[in-house]
This record gives C-alpha cells, structure tokens and sequence, in this order.
C-alpha cells in the first residue's frame, strides 16, 4: 500500500520481513536508498508537494527553473536547458507530445495544479525520448484515489499590490535622442476561481479525477496621448482550464489512463501603446478587437502485464489548437511612420502639412494580422515492450515505435495595405545602390499566409539496462527518426524536405556503478547524440507566406496622395507596378518566394533548398558522482559538455543579375559556403558545465534543494532563439516582448556573411548573449506544526555579456567582437509562498495563501539596447576580407544614422507579483 511511483525514475521499496515459522530468529536491516542506480540521466522530478508549497505561476512549466541547469530567459526563447535554447525542448502531458510543431514552445496552458508531477530531463535521457536538443519536460496529471478528495478555491490578483512599473525606451519629443520613460500603471484585477475533485467510480478499479478553473482577468489604461486628451481603455481575457482523467486496473495485468484537458482562451479589446503616440485615441478603435484560442489534449494510455518479465504499453491521443482574431477592422491603405526615420525630421521639412506631421512609430490607424483560422491537428500513437530477462547478468530490454501526424490549416492577411514611410533615409536597392527622393523613401507591403498540409513522423528505438554485475548498470540504446517538413506550395514535392531513417540515428550510452556496493556512492556518466525535429515556421518558405514590396522614392510631403485606388498590393504576389502619387516607383522584392518550386529554383539558376540538407543535430557527453548522506538527502557533482554539430536555417546568397536569395541549408555545409571569397562560419555552441547540488527530500517537516553551476555558453550561434537579435516589446517574432527573435531556423544570423566577422575581417566568437558564468539557485519548503507552510526560493545569477551590433546590407554583425560592453549586472530574485490550513472538522480545513514572485521588488536591468545605427552601413564583402575602421564608417554616414537608443538599459526585472489563495479542501 502507498507505493509512490516516480516518474521516469526506478522506485525502491522497504518492507519487513515477519518472523514466521523460524526456530532461530533473523533480524533484517534497510536503510532508504535515494539514489537511483539504474539510470545514467540526469533528471529532476518536481513532485505535487512541491507543486502545491513553492511559489511559481500559473502554468506547469513554470516550476520547471526548480530544477538544476534550467533558467527562465526571454532573450534565449524562455526555458534554457543546460545552454540550449528555448525552442529546443520537447513538452510530453500523459505520454502525449504537446510541443508547439510552429515554434517549439510548449503550446497547451495547463495549470501546475493540475499535475501530479513534472520532471526535467537535463541530459543523458534514453533512446525512447527524442526530438529535443534541449530538455524533455515529463509531466502528468493528477489522478484519484479509494479516497474522495475535492477543492473548492479561488485565486486573486490586483496590480496595485504589485511592484512598480518598469521604464520603457522612447525617443525624445524635443531633440533626436532617445532616453527611459516610466508610465503609469494599468488598473488590473483577475480572479481565478475553481474546484477539483477526485475519489474512486469502483474501489480498487477506477477512479477519477476532475478539475475546472477558469481565469477572469480585467484590464483598463490610461492613456496620456500626446495630441488628444487623455483616455482609457479596457480589455477583457478569459481563460477556461478543464482536465479529467480516469485511472482503471481492470485486473492484475491490465491498467489504463485517459485523459482529457480543454483550455479555451478569448480576449476582447486591445490596448494602444502607453506612450500614447501611435494609432487613433477613439474608443471605436480599439474596444472590438479580440481574438479565440482552442487548445486541447486527449490521451489514452494502457499497460499489458503479459507475464512476470514481459510488459506491453500502448499509448495515443491528439493534440489540437486553434486560433482566430475578432472584430478587426478592414481599410484600404494604413500609414506608419518607420520607427528608424530621422527623429528631427519634422523640423527639416517644414512644409509638411499639419494632418501628416507625427513623430516615428506613428500608425495612421490600428494594423493587425486577420487570422481567420490557424489549426495545428496532432495525432499520435505509440507502442513499446519491456522484457525482464537473465543472461550474462540482468537486462532490462526496450524498444518500441512512435508515430505522429502533423496537419496545419491557416489564412490570414494583413487588414489593410501597409504604406511604411522612412523619412530623411536612403533606400539600398538589390545592386546596392542608394536611392531617395527629397523626403526619403516609402514601402507599400502586405503580408498572408495560407496553407493546408499534413506530414508524418515516425521513429524506432531500442535500449538495454544491463546489469553486468549487481553493482554496475550499462545503458546501450539507439534511436532512428524520419521525418517529413511540407510543402504549403500548389506546385514542387511534398513533402519539401524529408529526412530517412539513415539521417537521423541517434546512439545512446551510459552507465551506472555503484562504487563501494553498500548503496552510497554512485558514478554515471552517459554519451549520446541528439536530433531536432524541424518546426513549421521554416516550412512557411514553402509557399505558406505570401511577401512581395513595392519601393518608392518619397517625392511628396503630403503622404494622403498614396490613398488613391492605384496605389494597392492586389494580389501582393505578382510583380504588376502599383502607381502610388507621393513617389516614383524604384524596384519591387519578393521578399518570400516558394523556396521548395522547381519552377522558382529554374528561374533563379539556383536551388533553394540544398540537395544535401541534414538535420540539426548535437552530441554531448556528461560524467556524475552522487552521495547519499542520510536515507532522505544526497550530494551530487556532474560535468557536462554538449556541443551543436550543425543547425538549419535560412542563409542569405547573392545570386549575380538576381540580388539576396535565402537557401535552407546547412550554414558553412553544402551550397551555403558563403558569397565569393567572403565564407561563411559553422555554427558554434559549446556548452560546459560543472554542477554541484544537494537535495533533502521532505522529511521531518522540511524540505531543501540547492544547486551551484559554474558554466560557460561559447560560440557564434545561440540556437533556435536567436538571443543576438534584439526585438522590441510587441514584435510578433518574440510574443513575450523581452528579448531575442522566436522564429526557429529563419533568424538573421546568416542572412549576410559579413554578420558572421568583426571590423577586422576575423570570425566572431565569444560568450553568447545568454551566458551566466555562476548561478545559484535554492527551494525550501518547510511545514510548521500548527499547520502554517513556508516555499522559499533564491535565485542569483552573474551578468551576461552585452556586445555593439552593428548594421549592414542584409543582416547586422558585431564590429568589436562579442561582449565589448562589459556584462549585465547579478541578477538576483526571492519568491515566497505561505499557506495556513484551520481545520474545521474531520477532513475537513480551509487554507489561506500567499505567493510573492520578486519578493523585494529587485529592479534589475536585464538588456542593453545594443544597435549603434539606424542606417545601414554601406561595407562591401571585400571590405569584410581586408578590414575596415567601424569609426571611420559610422563617421561617413553622419549623426542621424545613428540609433540614439545605443547604451540604454531597455529591459528590467519583472516587477513584484502577489497572489492570494482561498482553499477550502476535503
């Protein structure tokens, strides 16, 4: 009875041995063993007591950072694993794959309430997980018991308990400069009631488990606009989370798990900018804009004890998403002053008429993406045996197949044609001319996306844990994949890229030695290679998004006269020449042709995919020693070193009589050497770390895990997050607005070869933007007699290297190598959680909760604007070969080529985050 099974971990049991019909009495000696002496991986289980008593957020993969060698950094695409970016993870809920197959993030919200536990694979996992460079996150759900067990509670959070607001960049109104503004706080509530429920349907057969919590968050800003009076707006979110599973043992060989979890999301208003300078102050313009999410997940798992040494499970579910945008409105042309034109602008042309005189980032009304539908369909099924057996020593033996089907259906479109004007700034044509009528150049754009494809993935594993002797465990296993990227295109191969089972094989090794055989000292140490599973967002190259401009000398001050009939996109993937009044038409670009169509390949004289693409690969290597110092605490010490063997990703070539093409490849592989004399580099990303940690499992009212990692993240390629991009708040290529671009394998890192060197012609390497030599990091929980428990967690961090970028034709590249700013300052962060429980009766008690995220409100800066110029350099590759002076180059192009933002710390700490918690449990 009580037998607690771990996830992904083998399970020691202590029982008693009762004297029976013995004449001389034995007497038998245990001690807790904690360690696991069957596994070379390192992993990290976060178990529901921790769940329930550390502070954290909402979701589940919010307590994933609890674990050693994890951080949470928005410039690094949010989760990071052992340096890996956080697009390289793989989210497993109930044996089903809920990873985001466009962007690699984990895309259905499911509260951390809901889960039984969650567990980090760092590294070292087995040949059965796969398509992950990063960390596999194992969670599942909670399920019943022969006990009836509910909760009825609430959550609730105001801002005004919250911390201060951060400041925001913003270009001065008065001079070209840029400098840090503080705007007031939105006034914003949200109350996230619920309950759960769970108990048997049949004792010792079925049981249940059943939860809904809906989150109701309220939002209203006050907006100081700069040419209208001040106003404020409301928006409205709603988030609806259901999950049940039912749990049978059907009989002594036969258990099954389903489960089912829905999570719809609607939104209604959108909130202008708080600087108060961009789009229309009236109501009308904002309060019908929304848009609806579906997210869902359902999963069925069954495991067939066939004998005492054969175990057969099964598994298969689906995944769905769905997203549309609400009430945006249609126009026919929207105007945006570039944030990038010369701030002081107005003041050089004074004739100007008075209804287009606005300051850079102005949108003469609210532009939006309409998406009318976006679905991703996952279907997954899965079939794997263990078999017991003797011979030679003890084998764990298993292997087994993983299949899935990935379908995407979308449309959208831009709501209006975009007309973007770049005031005072000279437009570089595909030739490399510099070209501009008297007030700079202008942009007409618009942007779709279209598609319904459907491609399959499979894979083979097989592993064995061979006890050699009973002290040493070896784990040997190989892992195959196939996989298929579509073609959204009506014409070229679908799928556009597939990789056989050949290209993607994957050898796993480890052991595990049980030093002195007394269950105290364990050495591992583990070798494997790891694939990625390529996301749909390079698949849109591929005919999903339709991208053609138009480019105009701007000849005109009165931008209205390009609202004449001529002046449209049309079909936007044509090259027909819209007449617009204010200029004189310079070139056109299509700037995303069906890189996957022969057709296209013909014209240019030029493929576009390399023939000989490989796929994203890593290997690493890690050696462990773990000490058990009582039955319920351990010591442990890893080094681990994981290094990427190549990546894919689009890279920019200069095709003669042609202008910049961008070839899926294999950058510094195959057809994407480089341009001429000028190669391109590799990527680069050598991760290395020693780890020490100390964990005390929850014995005698407390709990503590503390890990110390000394580490160093080294290259030119940080991974499918590019962290050297810097992106504005709002940018869609980075939803959490904070840092790096999210757009796995399309980055900008390799649109430009010269992004790849410095001023002296040298290639670039160093510390990587998401680099913290130290961190430390510590959870306690402690729980009090009298019935009131303490979560405590510290995080402390050293600063991470901040380096000048600068920009040239095609891409940007850093003229002094990396980290010549110096660092980002420690970053360091206290969250508390208290919860007191009064018992009214028997089994019954009503709990009061407390969880404050940056306990201290700790202000940090945690980015520097690091773009020195708004205007693009004018250096040549051959300038790249010999060397230039970046000085004398910046010096040319005078001071309104400059980014007056340069040096400004534009990203913070989070402000201090407090929720309350009301719980009546039974």
């Amino acid at each position: 009875e009580a037998v607690r099974v771990i996830l992904g971990e083998a399970v020691t049991i202590d029982f008693t041995l009762h004297r029976g019909t013995f004449e001389d009495e034995i007497q038998v000696y245990s001690d807790t063993v904690a360690i696991d002496f069957t596994e070379s991986q390192t992993a990290t289980s976060i178990r529901q007591w921790e769940i329930d008593y550390l502070p954290r957020g909402r979701d589940f993969t919010d307590v994933v950072t609890n674990a050693p060698g994890t951080a949470l950094n928005h410039q690094g695409g949010g989760i990071m694993i052992d340096g890996a970016s956080g697009l390289e993870n793989r989210y497993v809920v109930d044996g089903l794959d809920t990873t985001s197959p466009y962007r690699g993030t984990s895309n259905v919200f499911m509260r951390a309430e809901f889960m039984e536990e969650v567990q980090v694979k760092s590294a070292g996992y087995t040949a059965e997980f796969g398509g992950a460079t990063g960390g596999v996150i194992n969670a599942v759900t909670r399920s019943g018991g022969n006990a009836f067990h509910g909760t009825v509670f609430v959550d609730v959070e105001n801002n005004r308990w919250n911390g201060a607001a951060r400041p925001e960049v913003e270009w001065n109104l008065d001079d070209p400069g840029a400098s840090l503004v503080t705007f007031r706080k939105d006034d914003e509530v949200r109350y996230d009631p619920g309950f759960s429920l769970g108990g048997p349907i049949l004792r010792d057969r079925l049981w249940f488990f059943a939860t809904y919590r809906p989150g109701l968050r309220t939002i209203e800003r006050t907006v100081d606009w700069l040419h209208y009076p001040p106003d404020t707006y409301r928006q409205d979110y709603r988030n609806d989370q259901a999950s049940i599973n039912l749990t049978a043992n059907l009989s002594a060989s036969l258990l099954l798990k389903a489960s089912a979890t829905v999570s719809p999301e609607d939104l209604e208003g959108y909130l202008p900018n708080r600087d108060g300078r961009s789009g229309l102050p009236d109501q009308e313009s904002w309060a019908p804009l929304g848009w609806e999410w579906e997210g869902e997940t359902y999963s069925l798992t069954a495991d067939w004890v066939a004998s005492d040494s054969f175990v057969v499970s099964a598994r298969g579910g689906l995944y769905h998403t769905d997203y549309n945008t609400t009430g945006i409105p249609l126009f026919d042309v929207i105007h945006n002053y570039h944030r990038s034109s010369v701030p002081g602008y107005l003041d050089l042309f004074p004739e100007i008429p008075p209804a287009a005189r606005h300051h850079p980032g102005w949108f003469s009304n609210v532009l939006a993406s309409n998406w009318y539908h976006r679905v991703f369909d996952r279907k997954a099924a899965g079939i794997d045996a263990t078999w017991f057996v003797s011979g030679a020593g003890e084998h764990v033996l298993k292997g087994g197949y993983q299949g899935e089907e990935i379908a995407n259906d979308m449309r959208s479109a831009y709501n209006a044609d975009r007309i973007v004007y770049y005031w005072d700034r000279y437009y570089t044509t595909l030739h490399g001319e510099s070209v501009r009528g008297r007030y700079g150049y202008f942009q007409l754009r618009n942007f779709s996306r279209l598609g319904d494809v459907a491609t399959r993935n499979q894979a083979l594993f097989i592993q064995d844990a061979w006890s050699v002797v009973p002290n040493l465990t070896l784990i040997l296993g190989v892992r195959a994949e196939r996989e298929e990227i579509p073609n959204y295109g009506v014409t070229g191969p679908d799928p556009a890229i597939a990789f056989d089972w050949g290209d993607k094989i994957a050898p796993r090794l480890g052991f595990a030695w049980d030093i002195t055989g007394d269950a105290r000292w364990k050495l591992y140490g583990s070798w494997g290679r790891y694939f990625d599973v390529t996301k749909y967002a390079v698949a849109m190259s591929f005919g999903a998004r339709r991208w053609v401009d138009f480019f105009y000398t701007f000849d005109s001050a009165d931008i209205f006269l390009n609202e004449a009939a001529t002046c449209r996109t049309g079909d936007n993937t044509n090259f027909e020449r819209p007449q617009c009044p204010a200029g004189t038409f310079i070139e056109a670009v299509d700037q995303l042709p069906n890189a996957a169509d022969p057709a296209v390949w013909e014209a240019l004289g030029y493929p576009l995919i390399d023939p000989d693409l490989k796929p994203m690969q890593t290997w690493e290597a890690q050696l462990g020693l773990d000490h058990q110092l009582t039955p319920t605490s351990q010591l442990g010490a890893r080094y681990v070193h994981k290094e990427l063997v190549r990546t894919v990703e689009d890279v920019g070539l200069v095709v003669p009589d042609i202008g910049l093409i961008y070839v899926i490849g294999n950058p510094g592989e195959g057809i994407t050497t480089g341009i001429g004399d000028l190669p391109y580099a590799g990527p680069v990303r050598e991760y290395d770390a020693l780890e020490l940690t100390f964990d005390k499992r929850f014995a005698n009212h407390w709990s503590l895990r503390v890990y110390y990692t000394l580490s160093r993240l080294w290259g030119n390629y940080s991974g499918l997050a590019n962290s050297d991009e810097m992106w504005s708040v709002g940018n869609p290529l980075n939803p959490a607005g904070t840092g790096g671009r999210r757009s796995p394998n399309v980055s900008r890192l390799w649109d430009a070869p010269g992004s790849m060197y410095d001023q002296n012609g040298d290639l670039v390497f160093g510390r990587l933007p998401t680099d913290r030599t130290h961190q430390l990091g510590a959870q306690l929980v402690y729980s009090f007699p009298f019935g009131l428990n303490l979560g405590l967690t510290q995080y402390a961090g050293s600063g991470a290297p901040i380096s000048t970028q600068g920009t040239i034709v095609g891409g940007w590249f850093h003229p002094y190598g990396r980290g010549d700013l110096g660092e980002t300052p420690w970053l360091t962060q206290t969250d508390l959680a208290l919860s007191y429980t009064v018992q009214l009766g028997r089994g019954l008690g009503l709990s009061f909760g407390l969880t404050v995220l940056n306990l201290f409100d700790q202000d940090t800066p945690t980015r520097k604007w690091a773009h020195r110029q708004a205007q693009e350099l004018g250096v040549t590759n051959e300038d790249f070969l010999t060397g230039f002076s970046y000085a004398e180059e910046l010096a040319a192009l005078g001071p309104t080529a400059l980014d007056t933002r340069f040096g400004l710390w534009d990203t913070f700490q989070l402000p201090r985050n407090i929720r309350l918690t009301f719980k009546l449990e039974f």
